[in-house]
């Protein structure tokens, strides 16, 4: 009986101090009731989200009780947007993709093989790998068909192998200065509108550039060997500077490239390959070197908007330049103008 009356007595004082505190409360509070309050309605503004951090959505509510009529609700963080290294939204500089995959060569240079586990959409590749190893090249296959939409590539890569960006999304690419090998397919197929080529290029693969979205070219004196097909099908091609030392053009280096209005072939050329400017239906003019010494079949089978052909010799060299029988089929009215005319 002692025990309940004083469980009785204790609870007793419990609720007096919790009323009392509930009281005190009450009347320090600078807040009305919302019940009795006649409500004046404000705009609380919010924040915009930035790349890395939330923002909030303007809200309403009672500057006298606090009654929210339109609740706050968080706009998640934008992440940056990097083109060309630098995001577009903060201008903040991206640092070197992580998670790409290596393979040495055992001798402190490696090659990237893959994008491994890297998520970026636009890739850094850094000079050296996570284990101090030299990048030199881009393996086959590395990013084909990724979704990247962009590259920078370190001035120590000397090779870019053999269908590297197949079907990829970039844009744009500036070649590293010390660039010698770009391999087979390496662009074939991506969304490429420009390209700096480097000064010291060696090596343009078969159909590295091929069904690109390509503009305009220009080649470097360094460059001695274009593979066939090279730049075939860049159907927005419209310039192209040939400075390189090569001898001869492959087998349809520029064919059905339809925006080529004209073209200034080098003196170092000796021969024109098979199907060279096949389907280039717009080109209108051409400059051949001097030292052309044979046109093969088809060099401008379908250029039928061909109509002058400027030749860097005397008249004389070009009628012993060997030509097929039909060479100029597809050729509709068109003139030979020698440097002796």
């Amino acid at each position: 009986m002692k025990t309940s009356f004083s469980f009785f007595c204790a609870t007793i004082f419990a609720l007096l101090i919790a009323a009392s505190l509930f009281s005190c409360d009450k009347s320090t509070s600078s807040q009305k009731d919302p019940a009795s309050c006649n409500h004046n309605f404000i705009d609380v503004y919010g924040e915009s989200p930035s790349c890395t951090t939330d923002g909030k959505t303007d809200g309403v509510e009672c500057s006298e009780c606090g009654l929210v009529l339109l609740r706050q609700s968080v706009i998640s963080a934008l992440g940056h947007s990097y083109i060309g290294g630098v995001c577009e939204v903060c201008s903040e500089s991206q640092t070197k993709s992580q998670g790409l995959q290596y393979s040495s060569y055992g001798d402190g240079n490696c090659c990237v093989v893959s994008i491994g586990t890297c998520g970026d959409e636009y890739i850094i590749i850094p000079e050296t790998s996570p284990e101090g190893d030299t990048v030199i090249s881009i393996g086959k296959d590395a990013f084909r068909n990724t979704s990247i939409n962009g590259i920078s590539l370190p001035d120590t890569l000397s090779e870019i192998g053999e269908a590297a960006f197949w079907g990829c999304n970039i844009k744009e690419v500036i070649l590293p200065k010390n660039l010698k090998i770009i391999g087979d397919y390496a662009f074939c197929l991506s969304k490429l509108k420009t390209v700096s080529f480097n000064e010291s290029l060696e090596r343009v693969g078969i159909s590295a550039f091929a069904n690109t979205l390509l503009e305009e070219i220009h080649l470097p004196e360094s460059i001695t060997e274009l593979g066939s097909r090279s730049f075939y099908n860049c159907v927005n091609l419209e310039t192209i500077e040939l400075k390189c030392n090569i001898k001869a053009l492959s087998v349809a280096t520029f064919a059905q490239n339809y925006a080529l209005k004209n073209i200034v072939l080098p003196d170092s050329i000796t021969t024109l390959s098979y199907r060279e400017f096949e389907d280039c239906t717009s080109l209108d003019s051409i400059t051949l070197g001097s030292n052309l010494a044979s046109i093969e079949d088809n060099t401008f089978s379908g250029c039928t908007a061909l109509k002058t052909i400027y030749f860097n010799g005397k008249r004389s060299k070009w009628n012993a330049v060997s030509k097929p029988t039909g060479w100029d089929s597809s050729l509709i009215g068109y003139s030979v103008i020698c440097s002796d005319n």
